[in-house]
């Protein structure tokens, strides 16, 4: 499934706009599982916000949260806001790798606006991989953009 996820660029072989694909060529695959994908999503009831796949330093820099000696974008936050936000309990250096199922569960269901939490499917292995593209396709479902599972 993850190479449904790939992003391709194009390059146009002229500054004009062409009528067609021809002119155009791939210049550069990314594919969704050798890259970082931290969300924030702000959660149906209009007052929290679920943080997923972030790992932000106590300087304020992006980590990779599967791998945090991984600086992914230095300084995006302030040390004082991370302060902030750390004392009101966000938890911006989160293993997911160590969080139980039913805590991951949980997360997609603050999203996802349920008022009860259930796990679905017990012989399902919900990774942080896993919850970032049942999330993606869920916000693609909210902005009527089609999806091909």
């Amino acid at each position: 499934m993850s190479r449904d996820f790939a992003t391709q660029s194009l390059k146009s072989s002229s500054d004009v706009i062409a009528d067609n694909l021809e002119n155009f060529e791939i210049v550069n695959e990314r594919r969704w599982e050798n890259n970082s994908h931290p969300y924030i999503f702000f959660n149906p009831d209009g007052h929290t916000m679920t943080f997923l796949g972030f790992h932000i330093s106590n300087q304020g820099h992006l980590l990779d949260s599967d791998n945090p000696s991984v600086v992914i974008e230095n300084n995006i936050m302030q040390p004082k806001l991370f302060e902030i936000l750390t004392a009101n309990k966000v938890l911006l250096q989160e293993k997911y790798n160590q969080l139980s199922k039913i805590q991951k569960v949980m997360k997609i269901g603050g999203v996802m606006d349920m008022k009860w939490i259930a796990d679905p499917d017990p012989g399902y292995v919900l990774t942080l991989d896993n919850m970032r593209k049942i999330l993606a396709i869920l916000m693609r479902f909210r902005c009527n953009i089609p999806v091909v599972i």
